[in-house]
């Protein structure tokens, strides 16, 4: 595994430490973030980002016209149905304006795709069903899909139907609709134009903001019920949304997560206090954003992954704990039923694969199960890549009208570092019936028939790419620190850099000459703990995850790649180092 350590200039560390008086290594840090832009005000703005510091939601290209229409919908008492996505950031977004239109007064019904029946966003059998269920709407608010539906918006628009987009993903050119108002920052956006601090939010994100610029515009006709409403109170689902859809956390994604975690700490939603309860997260408990992305929100996933991501929604909208309780226990047993599926899933592909078998596998992995469940393949590939660090399609069964057609195999693919996927499937694309996503992460369906030559085709088409060989794994460092170095100031610093995440990862640091005392423990035969001498008579504790079969030496100096966090047990907390890596000391 190489290591990448790429310093700031010097001079730039210690005017950005004196500016903001601040230590050198929190300054390094800051200019680790963004080392092109990072001036005194950016790094202010960065560590302590108020909800002053939002932007005018009106400045958002489509949101006036959103707001308008949203507004005539509330005043005349048209109908209103919100159809969202299924994933957390649908659910978030779908909870949050469902929640503000009953404030005012509205009674907007709500619809989420059938994974397993109707596969992602809109469908004419989606807009069907719920037709039947509830009866034409006046307005049809789409979140966090709908930028390409132009055949589904014609479709509605046909039966008389206004609708509304809220969302964030790519536009292609011929799929867009023409005849809905479109609140997408990525559709409006050209290189010519400066970057906002709101391009890259995701839908929970962007409702945040039309729910802030509907409030507004309410509390200028002196509405009572706008006057009663803090925009802040929603803050806390887009910061579940935030987190969870992997979005950049900069600029106003990194404001709405750092007050997002602390208003849910203090959330008066029910059902986030039975989410908390059925987590394990502890009342009072200091929250992450790891403890949404692999706490909450897996459980909010893994309704819309096997059954019905209504449920979710439910959930957040109940009032009575209750209720709230019972739903969040059965959210548990499906993520309880998700992560056996899972775990089933990864062995018996990794068994296709041949553990230990890792130099003799192509560049590229192809593994398929006609009797795997694809709501797990997006999970099984990420573990699949770090396990054997290559671009890995799992491909399971579809269910007949999962939006694949009948014979088709449904799957999900995920990359590493350099390697664009989407330029990788070119040259399969004529075995797939259906493809498309980002470079790091692709969904698929193509006929069981032809995944043998789409197996060979791409491990074929990754192998010309990279003649010499995938990119190797790299720990990229922040900083080099020295063991005297971890004490309560330096966490103080690191607390300041939070909330933690993809745009933001969590640092890793260098300590030369590391000394481990020979207490080194294995866990299940898979991690071990180990301790080491920090000077002065201070010891650190830290633990290694699946490293036990490369244990390091002691009392022998060696050089470690460690990320140093928060371990809390019992109500007690103290500072653990994770090992990422370890050298013979240099």
């Amino acid at each position: 595994m190489n290591w990448n350590y790429e310093p700031p200039p010097a001079e730039a560390i210690v005017r950005l430490a004196r500016g903001l008086g601040v230590s050198n290594t929190l300054a390094e840090l800051l200019l680790k973030v963004d080392p092109q832009h990072v001036d005194e005000e950016q790094a202010r703005f960065f560590l302590d980002p108020k909800l002053a510091h939002l932007d005018d939601p009106f400045v958002m290209e489509g949101m006036k016209a959103a707001v308008d229409r949203v507004v005539l919908a509330l005043e005349r008492a048209e109908s209103i149905l919100i159809f969202g996505d299924y994933d957390v950031d649908g659910v978030t977004s779908t909870v949050s304006l469902v929640h503000l239109l009953r404030r005012f007064g509205a009674n907007p019904q709500y619809l989420v795709p059938r994974r397993l029946d109707e596969g992602y966003g809109l469908s004419v059998s989606a807009i069907n069903r719920a037709i039947e269920a509830y009866g034409r709407p006046d307005l049809f608010i789409a979140l966090d899909c709908g930028t390409n539906a132009r055949r589904e918006v014609d479709y509605l628009n046909e039966l008389g139907v206004s609708v509304v987009i809220v969302d964030h993903h790519q536009a292609k050119a011929d799929h867009r609709p023409e005849q809905a108002i479109l609140l997408n920052p990525h559709v409006f956006h050209t290189e010519d134009k400066p970057e906002r601090t709101w391009l890259h939010l995701c839908t929970a994100g962007l409702v945040f903001k039309l729910i802030h610029a509907l409030v507004k515009t309410r509390r200028e006709t002196k509405d009572p019920v706008a006057l009663d409403i803090r925009v802040a109170d929603y803050l806390d689902l887009a910061a579940m949304g935030t987190v969870a859809d992997l979005v950049p956390l900069r600029g106003e994604n990194r404001l709405i997560t750092r007050q997002g975690i602390r208003s849910l700490e203090r959330s008066r939603r029910p059902g986030i206090h039975a989410l908390f309860e059925a987590s394990g997260i502890q009342p009072g408990e200091t929250l992450e954003a790891s403890d949404i992305g692999f706490r909450i929100g897996p459980r909010i996933n893994a309704s819309g992954r096997l059954a019905d991501a209504r449920e979710p929604i439910n959930l957040l909208l109940n009032e009575h704990y209750g209720g709230c309780q019972e739903a969040a226990k059965a959210l548990n047993e499906l993520n309880s039923e998700r992560q056996e599926i899972e775990r089933q899933v990864f062995e018996e592909a990794r068994a296709q694969l041949g553990d230990g078998e890792r130099g003799t596998l192509p560049a590229g992995l192809v593994v398929y199960g006609p009797d795997w469940h694809h709501g797990v393949a997006g999970i099984v590939a990420s573990r699949l890549v770090q396990e054997y660090y290559r671009p890995v399609l799992v491909i399971g069964r579809a269910e007949p009208d999962s939006g694949a057609e009948p014979g088709l195999a449904k799957g999900s693919g995920r990359s590493v570092a350099g390697v664009n996927l989407v330029e990788m499937l070119e040259p399969c694309k004529s075995l797939l019936a259906k493809w498309g996503g980002h470079p790091m992460a692709i969904g698929l369906s193509i006929d069981p028939a032809h995944i043998g030559e789409l197996r060979d085709r791409f491990a074929q088409s990754i192998g010309e790419a990279f003649p010499s060989g995938l990119p190797e794994r790299t720990v990229q460092m922040s900083a080099w620190i020295r063991p005297n170095q971890i004490a309560v100031k330096f966490m103080d610093d690191l607390d300041r850099l939070r909330p933690f995440g993809m745009g933001n990862p969590k640092p890793i640091f260098g300590i030369r000459g590391a000394e481990l005392l020979p207490s080194i423990k294995i866990m299940k035969g898979v991690h071990f703990r180990f301790q080491l001498a920090a000077g002065n008579g201070i010891v650190l504790s830290g633990v290694a995850w699946r490293m036990a079969d490369r244990l390091p030496p002691v009392n022998t100096p060696i050089d470690l790649a460690v990320r140093v966090g928060w371990n809390v047990w019992n109500g007690n907390r103290t500072i653990q180092l994770e090992m990422v890596d370890w050298k013979p000391g240099s």
